[in-house]
C-alpha cells in the first residue's frame, strides 16, 4: 500500500482528480456537440418558423371569454382577492383595497367590451362603497355600488385596447365586518367577460409567441434525444421527432385560437415541464447507467433507453397536469400550511400533538392519529428552488412517484429475471389510474412513505442473505423505521406485510440458513417498531389507548365507511374497483402472479402476495372506516408487477398475444389519461 512518506498517495489522488475532470470534460463536449447538431438542423428552425406563423394566425380568431370569479377555475386569473365564497346561488370573491383580474396573452389591437358583475356586499348601516376600475392603465368612470348584484359594461378603445394582456385593476373602499375587525373587505365580484367589438389585426403576446416556439422546439429535441441519444444518424427518428413537434404545434395553435384563456396562463409552466423533462433525460442517461452498475444489475442500452422514455412520458403526464394553474390538488393547501410552519421554525409544534394529527372532519371522529412532520422536513429544501413553493412541492412528489418506475424495473429484473416484464411493469405503474388519483388527492406524506417502502423492501430483498451482518441489519432496521414514522397507516401496512412474508417463508421448503434469516427479519421489524415508537409515537401512547383505538373499535363494529355506505363487502369491493379504476390491474395481477407461481416459488413471489393482502384485508375495514383508497394506493407496485408479468407472457404468445397485451395496456393508459384530463379541466366546476 502506498504511504504518505514515499509521496505516492498525493500523485495518485492527483491523477484520479485529473481523470475525473477529463471525464467530465468529455461529457460536456459530447452534450455541446449534440446541442450544436440539434440547433443546426433544418427541422429545428423550420418548426420554429412554422410555430411563429401558425400562432400569429391563431390569434386572428377573436372570441369572447369570461371568468367565473369564485368558481372552480379562477386561481390563474385573480390577484390579491380573498378566498372563494358562495351564497344565494352565486359564487364570488371579495376584493381587497387593491385587487387585479389578469387575462394573460389575450391579444391586442382591436376594440372590445369589458363587463363586470359586482355587488357591494355591505350589511345594513354600512355606507355604499366607491369602486374604481382601471383597464390596462386607463381609468373608467368611478361608480358607487348600490345594493344587490349589478353588471357594468365598458367599451375599450385606443391605447387600452392595444395591450396584448388584459389587466383590470379594482380599487374599492373597504370595511371591517363585525366580529372580525382584522379582515378588510372591498367589493364582491361574480364574473368578468371580454367580448371583441371590432375587426382588425390582432397583435399576439410576444411572450406567448416565445413560449410556443420553445415548446415545439423542446419537444422536437427531446423526442430526438430519447431515441437517438447523442448520435446524429437516423433520419426516420428525426422525422418522428419532427412529427412530435408538429403535433405540439397544432395543439398550441388550436388552443390559442379556440381556448386561449385555458392555455395562456399555463404556457410558462408548460415550458418548465418540457425543459425539466429534457434535463431529466440528459441526466438520467448517465445516472441510471451508474445506479444499475452500482447495484450490479445488468441491463442493455436499449432497455435503459426504453425505460427512460417511459419515465419521461409519465413525468410529462403527471407533472404537466399538476403544473396546470387551475389544477385542484385536494389536500395541497392542508400540507402547505404545515410545510410553512417548518420553514418558519415552528417544527417543534408539529412534532408534538397538533392539528397535524387530527382526522378529516368527514369522519365525525374526535380522535388523534399521530402523523409525524417527517415529510415536511424532507420537502423543506425545495423551498430554495426558484419556483413558487407549491409548484416546487408538486415537482418533488412527482419525482418521487416517477422514480418508482426505476425501482419497479430493478425489482422485476433482479428477482424475476425478465427485462421485458420489468419494462411492462414500470410502464403499468406509470399509467395506472391509481397513481393519478393519488396525486390528485394530494396525500403527500403517504406518497413519500410509500416511496420509502418500495426502497426499503428492495433493499431487504437484496440484502436478505446478509441480514445476519451488522451493516445490512442496521440499514434495513432504520429504513423500515423511517417508513413507519413517515405515516401511521404505512406502519400498520408494512408490519402486516413483513409478518405475513416472514411466516410464509417459514412454511415453504427452505434451507436452514433461510429460516435463520427469517428470524433476523423479525428482529428487523421489531427493531423498526421500537425505533419508530421511541422516536415519535411514544408521546401518543395514552390518547391512542384511551381514545383513538376504542373509537376505531366502535366504528369497526357499528359504523360504516363514509363513502361506500352499508352495502356490504361485495358492493364495497365493486365500488372500489370502479371508482379507483383498479379492476384491470387487480385482475391482470392475479393472472400474472398465477403464471409466476406456476413457473416457480421464491421469496419475491411470496413478498408480492403478502403485499397484496393489504387491499384484501382492508376492504373489510373499509366497510366501517373510510380508507380513502390508501389500501389500494399501497398495492400499486405489486399490482403493476403482476400485470407487467402477464403482459410479458402475452407478448411472447405470437401476434394475437401481443395485440391482446397492447390492447390491455392501451385500455389501462386511456383510463388513466381520461381521468387525468377530467381532474385537470372539469373537476373544479
Amino acid at each position: 500500500m502506498p504511504s504518505t512518506e514515499t509521496g505516492l498517495v498525493r500523485p495518485m489522488a492527483g491523477r484520479e482528480s485529473r481523470a475525473f475532470a477529463g471525464k467530465i470534460g468529455r461529457e460536456v463536449r459530447i452534450e455541446l456537440t449534440w446541442l450544436k447538431t440539434v440547433l443546426g438542423s433544418w427541422e429545428f428552425w423550420t418548426l420554429a418558423l412554422l410555430t411563429l406563423v401558425l400562432t400569429m394566425l391563431a390569434y386572428q380568431v377573436s372570441r369572447p371569454y369570461s371568468v367565473d370569479i369564485g368558481g372552480g377555475y379562477d386561481d390563474a386569473y385573480v390577484d390579491n382577492f380573498h378566498s372563494k365564497e358562495a351564497g344565494a346561488g352565486v359564487s364570488y370573491r371579495w376584493t381587497d383595497n387593491y385587487s387585479y383580474i389578469r387575462l394573460p396573452g389575450i391579444g391586442g389591437g382591436i376594440p372590445f367590451q369589458l363587463q363586470l358583475r359586482v355587488a357591494s356586499g355591505r350589511p345594513a348601516g354600512e355606507p355604499a362603497p366607491n369602486l374604481e376600475i382601471i383597464v390596462n392603465g386607463q381609468a373608467m368612470p368611478a361608480i358607487k355600488l348600490g345594493p344587490g348584484w349589478q353588471t357594468y359594461s365598458y367599451d375599450i378603445t385606443g391605447p387600452a385596447a392595444q395591450s396584448r394582456d388584459l389587466v383590470v385593476e379594482l380599487r374599492s373602499d373597504t370595511y371591517h365586518p363585525e366580529g372580525n375587525r382584522g379582515l378588510q373587505l372591498g367589493t364582491q365580484v361574480d364574473w368578468v367577460s371580454y367580448r371583441p367589438t371590432g375587426a382588425g389585426l390582432v397583435f399576439p403576446s410576444l411572450s406567448q409567441l416565445i413560449y410556443a416556439m420553445l415548446a415545439v422546439c423542446v419537444v422536437y429535441a427531446t423526442g430526438r434525444r430519447a431515441v437517438l441519444g447523442t448520435t446524429t444518424k437516423g433520419w426516420l427518428i428525426r422525422a418522428l421527432a419532427s412529427i412530435a413537434g408538429v403535433a405540439m404545434l397544432f395543439a398550441i395553435a388550436y388552443t390559442v385560437a379556440f381556448q386561449r384563456l385555458d392555455y395562456t396562463p399555463y404556457a410558462k409552466n408548460l415550458i418548465l415541464v418540457l425543459l425539466l423533462g429534457l434535463a431529466l433525460l440528459l441526466i438520467g442517461e448517465r445516472l441510471i447507467r451508474w445506479l444499475f452498475q452500482a447495484v450490479r444489475l445488468e441491463t442493455s442500452e436499449k432497455h435503459r433507453r426504453i425505460l427512460l422514455a417511459v419515465a419521461l412520458v409519465a413525468f410529462y403526464a403527471k407533472f404537466g397536469g399538476l403544473a396546470y394553474p387551475n389544477m385542484i390538488m385536494i389536500d395541497l393547501p392542508w400540507h402547505m400550511r404545515f410545510l410553512r410552519m417548518v420553514l418558519s421554525g415552528q417544527w417543534a409544534e408539529l412534532y408534538f400533538p397538533s392539528p397535524l394529527s387530527s382526522v378529516p372532519s368527514e369522519w365525525n371522529m374526535d380522535v388523534l392519529i399521530p402523523k409525524s412532520p417527517l415529510f415536511y422536513f424532507i420537502a423543506a429544501p425545495v423551498s430554495f428552488l426558484p419556483l413558487p413553493i407549491e409548484l416546487s412541492v408538486k415537482l418533488f412528489v412527482t419525482l418521487l412517484d416517477v422514480s418508482l418506475l426505476f425501482g419497479i424495473f430493478y425489482l422485476v429484473k433482479k428477482f424475476y429475471g425478465s427485462p421485458r416484464a420489468a419494462l411492462f411493469a414500470a410502464a403499468v405503474y406509470g399509467f395506472t389510474p391509481l397513481t393519478y388519483r393519488m396525486l390528485s388527492y394530494g396525500i403527500l406524506p403517504t406518497i413519500f412513505a410509500q416511496w420509502l417502502t418500495v426502497i426499503t423492501f428492495a433493499i431487504i430483498l437484496t440484502k436478505f442473505h446478509n441480514l445476519n451482518r451488522a451493516g445490512p441489519f442496521a440499514l434495513t432496521t432504520m429504513l423500515l423505521a423511517a417508513t413507519m414514522v413517515a405515516f401511521p397507516t404505512i406502519l400498520v401496512f408494512n408490519t402486516i406485510v413483513m409478518g405475513i412474508w416472514g411466516v410464509s417463508m417459514l412454511l415453504w421448503p427452505a434451507e436452514a440458513w433461510e429460516r435463520r434469516r427469517v428470524i433476523q427479519l423479525a428482529m428487523v421489524v421489531v427493531g423498526g417498531l421500537v425505533v419508530a415508537f421511541l422516536s415519535y409515537y411514544m408521546q401518543y401512547l395514552i390518547p391512542l389507548l384511551t381514545v383513538t383505538l376504542p373509537a376505531y373499535a366502535s366504528r369497526l363494529t357499528t359504523g360504516s365507511g363514509q363513502v361506500v355506505g352499508t352495502g356490504g363487502l361485495v358492493s364495497t369491493v365493486q365500488w372500489s374497483l370502479t371508482f379507483y379504476g383498479s379492476a384491470l390491474p387487480f385482475v391482470g395481477a392475479i393472472f400474472g402472479l398465477a403464471l409466476y407461481r406456476v413457473e416457480r416459488l421464491d421469496r419475491f413471489w411470496l413478498l408480492l402476495i403478502a403485499w397484496l393482502t393489504i387491499p384484501v384485508v382492508f376492504a373489510v375495514v373499509g366497510m366501517h372506516v373510510d380508507m380513502i383508497g390508501k389500501h389500494l394506493f399501497y398495492a400499486m407496485v405489486p399490482l403493476s408487477i403482476g400485470l407487467g408479468i402477464l403482459l410479458d407472457r402475452l407478448s411472447s404468445r405470437g401476434v394475437a398475444g401481443r395485440i391482446t397485451g397492447y390492447m390491455l395496456f392501451a385500455t389501462l393508459a386511456w383510463s388513466a389519461v381520461s381521468f387525468w384530463i377530467f381532474r385537470i379541466l372539469y373537476a373544479g366546476h
